[in-house]
């Protein structure tokens, strides 16, 4: 049903220097930007297209001033993947692009890889069980089989313990955001 989520931290160090002088400095902003350009090709053309990731980064920090190229730079983003092994391959790419692209500018990367939530998956036998209680609690057209997102949620560490169910009931969630 839900994807599972990895968060993901990149720190490359380069090494600081005046913007007057770039030659005598590594920039990691550029390095940076390299690194999520190169990461981009993951997704686009590692990966089966059919398989599901999304790669994501939603936060670079870098520099204190204008004119200084700063000696450090940082970058958070997120993995969604529906699939281990696509979710392995994928960590295992993201730390060799980071650190080889690192390299060739002459700076290094140090890449953390945190697994936040697992997939979240509706055990079949369960699923065919409660179809039939959500259309009478609900009604025959608020029940359908959505298709697979790429959001996460926690609810699948249940689902290791025990047989899981997760839906959302949309129309709850339309009336609220209004």
């Amino acid at each position: 049903a839900l994807a599972a989520s990895d968060e993901i931290t990149i720190a490359i160090h380069g090494k600081q220097t005046h913007g007057a002088w770039p030659e005598m400095g590594v920039d990691p902003i550029v390095v940076a930007s390299h690194v999520v350009l190169a990461l981009q090709n993951i997704p686009a053309r590692e990966i089966d297209a059919r398989e599901t990731i999304v790669l994501t980064f939603g936060k670079i920090e870098a520099g204190n001033r204008y004119n200084i190229i700063p000696g450090e730079a940082r970058l958070e983003g997120t993995l969604r993947t529906h699939d281990g092994k696509v979710q392995e391959q994928a960590h295992r790419r993201i730390r060799e692009i980071t650190e080889k692209t690192a390299e060739a500018f002459g700076a290094k990367a140090e890449v953390e890889i945190r697994r936040y939530t697992p997939v979240t998956w509706n055990d079949p036998a369960l699923t065919e069980r409660m179809i039939p209680t959500l259309k009478r609690v609900l009604g025959d057209a608020q029940v359908r089989i959505g298709q697979q997102t790429t959001t996460a949620e926690d609810f699948s560490y249940f689902q290791q313990k025990a047989p899981g169910l997760f839906f959302i009931r949309a129309s709850l969630a339309l009336k609220t955001a209004r």
